[in-house]
């Protein structure tokens, strides 16, 4: 009886998870812990561009245009996936429109640069795809080094854990297919040092490129074919993206998650210094600070509604990629990414670590769905509107949080931003409106619905106003106002506020979101906050004095239990012998 007869889940998680982690997984008795290991080989890093302008022309199809993209993406990796198979490399990460595979074994770094060199021309002959009167072909770059690397991984086995291929040589492959055009294949001094005379080089920078490869691209069949066996209780599921947990979770084992284009927010984490760590203070400290980043990462993801989608190698470290609205889409994603990336960028200071990082933010309609073949599958997000995440990321400095100009206009007056001068990114004709995220607003702006565009409401509305009269006399009322986004749950409010308004009424206005519903009290922070005249600024002594003035004024039988509100509005008010 093979282990898949044994528990179907883990033939089925397999093809989501790389080789490299499998095998470590097969000889850790406890797979939920962090923990690095050496690992050496030649890593492939390529990039196909003509992705994202096909996207976003599908895109306008809708449902018809989703599976359209799916099928060239699935046929398109199958055929890339399938090359880099037969010659003994195994996928590590899909990075939206771009793969990350390692050879391990004898003749890594030939049989990585044959794989490449193989990818790329069959990148050049995949047939170009035809859109109304538009034709798009996609093309590739691709980049080799080879040396030794750390495979890691950390996280919360509960929740969420990601595996990483770390260090300076893991971070070179990165800067080797920055140099490469389109089409071309770049290697590291290392790799064109250990390969054989059937390929030619052209110095380029530091690198060199490959100008002609004259042997075959023979199958040479995967290497350590044979993985130690997997115990039927092997739960690797945390090691899953959140949407194919839940669809295995849901009995779909055999049904791929499918493509669509939605509105998702995606935020960028560059995170620096762990290649310095692993120099000077060696892979236990490293192993220990990224464990302590990435868990913190992890919990707010799972917060403010998002997920860890994957990571992605960058030269100055690597790159951690959340998404928010998928495949699920929450009312607030755009505002929990920021909110998240305010977070984590406050705590990282209190982690005290030797770390340091850099966001882009952005959110906007891309594709999302299951991608790859039977060999190797993940679930990706990729568009323009990842692409730009990432380009704000790299623009920002050390501890900054960039995000579009359209975000920004998209949360309004909800955040703080210092808006910048356009900057030029990379595959944009003109440049790109900017902001600096630098706060969260403390108070609650007023209703900015309009209340005159009411319509077909009236019996809801008087509903709530004989409410409100009645509450005039001194019996005490509520209503509860609900339904579906968009059906004029807003305007309704708005209107019935204005007419308190004109009665004299003062209004105040609390307000929970989905990361902070969990706590019952958050809606009455702000109330009371509004209330008692307390800002944002104010200290212990501030907050004492003007909720004593308060209750002193108009409740002064409640004197001896105002320190009750100690643990809800930040008070050092007394205990009474009552309380």
């Amino acid at each position: 009886m093979t282990d898949e007869d044994k528990n179907p889940r883990i033939g089925l998680i397999e093809p989501y998870l790389p080789r490299v982690l499998l095998q470590s997984l097969c000889n850790c008795s406890d797979r939920g812990s962090a923990r690095i290991e050496p690992v050496t080989g030649s890593l492939l890093f390529a990039d196909i561009s003509g992705f994202t302008r096909m996207s976003e022309r599908l895109s306008e199809l809708g449902k018809e245009g989703a599976e359209r993209l799916t099928e060239i993406v699935n046929s398109y990796f199958g055929r890339m996936l399938g090359i880099a198979a037969s010659l003994g490399g195994d996928n590590v990460k899909f990075g939206g429109d771009a793969l990350l595979l390692l050879f391990t074994g004898e003749n890594h770094a030939a049989r990585a640069s044959a794989s490449a060199m193989g990818m790329v021309k069959a990148t050049s002959g995949f047939k170009s795809v035809r859109i109304g009167k538009e034709r798009y072909r996609l093309n590739m770059s691709a980049g080799v080094h080879s040396g030794d690397f750390w495979s890691a991984c950390a996280g919360l086995p509960e929740t969420r854990m990601q595996h990483f291929l770390l260090g300076r040589q893991a971070s070179y492959v990165a800067a080797a297919e920055g140099l490469a055009d389109a089409g071309e294949v770049v290697v590291s001094s290392g790799t064109r040092s250990m390969v054989g005379d059937e390929f030619t080089f052209e110095p380029k920078a530091e690198f060199y490129k490959v100008a002609r490869y004259e042997g075959k691209f023979r199958v040479h069949g995967r290497q350590d074919e044979t993985l130690p066996s997997l115990q039927d209780n092997a739960d690797l599921s945390a090691y899953l993206p959140p949407p194919i947990v839940q669809t295995l979770a849901d009995g779909r084992q055999h049904r791929r998650i499918e493509g669509e284009h939605r509105k998702v927010a995606v935020q960028f984490i560059n995170l620096i210094g762990l290649n310095e760590l692993l120099e000077k203070r060696g892979p236990d400290v490293a192993l220990s600070q990224l464990q302590q980043y990435v868990s913190e990462v992890v919990r707010l993801t799972k917060i403010y509604d998002g997920f860890l989608s994957g990571t992605d190698l960058d030269a100055q470290g690597l790159k951690l990629i959340l998404a928010f609205g998928a495949p699920v889409a929450h009312e607030y994603d755009s505002a929990n990414a920021l909110r998240l990336a305010l977070d984590i960028n406050s705590r990282l200071q209190s982690l005290k670590l030797d770390l340091g990082h850099r966001i882009g933010v952005n959110a906007g309609f891309v594709f999302t769905g299951e991608v790859g073949s039977e060999l190797r599958r993940d679930y990706t997000v990729m568009g323009d509107t990842v692409n730009l995440a990432a380009r704000l990321m790299g623009k920002a400095h050390l501890g900054q949080i960039l995000i579009s100009g359209k975000l920004a206009d998209e949360v309004g007056s909800a955040f703080k931003v210092k808006r910048l001068e356009p900057m030029p990114m990379k595959g944009k004709k003109d440049p790109v409106p900017v902001a600096e995220l630098q706060g969260e607003e403390t108070h609650i702006p007023g209703v900015e619905i309009k209340a005159e565009d009411l319509f077909g409401r009236e019996a809801e509305l008087n509903t709530l106003v004989e409410a409100g009269m009645s509450s005039e006399t001194g019996q005490s009322r509520f209503a509860v106002i609900g339904g579906e986004g968009g059906i004029g749950k807003g305007v309704l409010l708005a209107r019935f506020q204005d007419i308190l308004g004109e009665r004299g009424w003062t209004i105040y206005r609390g307000q929970c979101n989905s990361h902070s519903m969990a706590d019952p009290l958050v809606p009455w922070t702000g109330i009371l906050d509004l209330m008692f005249g307390i800002l944002p600024t104010d200290d212990v002594q501030s907050r004492n004095a003007k909720v004593m003035g308060v209750i002193n004024e108009l409740a002064p039988s409640l004197t001896d239990v105002v320190s009750l509100f100690n643990g809800l509005l930040s008070l050092s008010i007394a205990d009474t012998d009552v309380v």
